[in-house]
């Protein structure tokens, strides 16, 4: 059943009955994590309460449809209003109670259910009326943007598929996203099972997805090469993994050890593969945060690319060595 199907709408039972199976479950209805609850429009509700508590089905007060025409922006995006108040301008209902007051009542014909999750933050369990609205765009097209709800406790992959079905990310492509914040200042969202709130995204923000391209590299980040021209290193088709490592002052050493773990065909596969992320430790206040695993898969995939002729390993030596 849709939320605004009206062909649902059943013959509801007596006011009496309405009136107590509805206050019992908002009176016996705890907030639990996960939950769903729905926002319903406050002038409605309290039609509906007077209604059944008349007791007279030919009542002038018959509340109509559920209409929450009033807590909308407008009647074309369904956009929430800003800094509704609760239990002034809307009421919260279990989802229970919300299923059975829309097969009795039905909803104003396009109007979208008002779901909400109850989530667990910092001490306290709530429902999240205003779940965090984000903007998401691709790095190769920036400005092809759409507007996302998520709530605080979805974790940074949920963002990620989402973003892959929005824009018909091929599957098996590898993807990697950075946060936007107004001042025009990216980072990157690098553990992908954190969730949007301890990632500190806010409503307003851009959310930026960027493929691996073919040749390993990044588009935001795009390494010097050694060739006259771009076009040249694009063109270049060679053997993957026979490809060599500019040496950046001393680092021939590095470049040595680089060209052996490469070669260690177990270990290669699994940085290729992208096992690796699965396995990354964000935690550990001593630790790198994965970003040395990063950078080392980031040299392997472009190595073994087979396009180039040689590439550079400066951000796996400036950055994490």
């Amino acid at each position: 059943m849709t939320a605004n199907s009206r062909c649902s709408v059943a013959e509801p039972p007596g006011l009496e009955t309405q009136r107590r199976e509805i206050e019992s479950l908002l009176r016996e209805s705890e907030l639990q994590a996960g939950d769903s609850w729905y926002v319903v429009d406050h002038r409605w509700f309290e039609q509906w309460k007077e209604f059944v508590e008349s007791g007279n089905q030919n009542s002038s007060s018959f509340p109509g449809q559920i209409d929450n025409a009033e807590l909308f922006e407008d009647l074309d995006s369904y956009h929430l209003k800003e800094r509704l108040v609760e239990d002034e301008d809307f009421v919260l209902v279990p989802a229970e109670a919300w299923h059975k007051l829309l097969v009795w009542y039905g909803t104003v014909e396009g109007q979208p259910a008002l779901e909400r999750k109850v989530v667990d933050l910092p001490s306290t369990l709530k429902v999240e009326v205003y779940p965090v609205e984000v903007f998401l765009c691709l790095h190769s097209n920036m400005e092809n943007i759409i507007t996302a709800q998520f709530s605080r406790t979805d974790s940074i992959n949920t963002i990620q598929a989402a973003m892959c079905r929005a824009f018909s990310v091929p599957p098996g492509s590898e993807c990697r996203l950075w946060m936007k914040s107004s001042d025009s200042c990216c980072e990157r969202l690098r553990n992908v099972h954190m969730s949007v709130l301890d990632s500190c995204l806010s409503s307003g923000m851009t959310v930026i997805m960027e493929t691996r391209n073919a040749d390993g590299t990044w588009p935001s980040s795009r390494p010097q090469i050694m060739r006259n021209s771009v076009e040249d290193q694009d063109s270049y088709r060679g053997q993957p993994g026979v490809c060599g490592l500019t040496n950046l002052g001393n680092t021939c050493f590095m470049n040595s050890a680089l060209q052996c773990l490469s070669n260690i065909p177990p270990l290669t596969e699994y940085f290729l593969q992208s096992s690796y992320l699965e396995e990354l430790n964000f935690t550990n206040p001593l630790g790198m945060k994965g970003e040395i695993a990063e950078a080392y898969a980031d040299v392997i995939k472009q190595m073994w690319s087979g396009r180039h002729y040689s590439v550079v390993p400066r951000v796996f030596k400036v950055n994490k060595v």
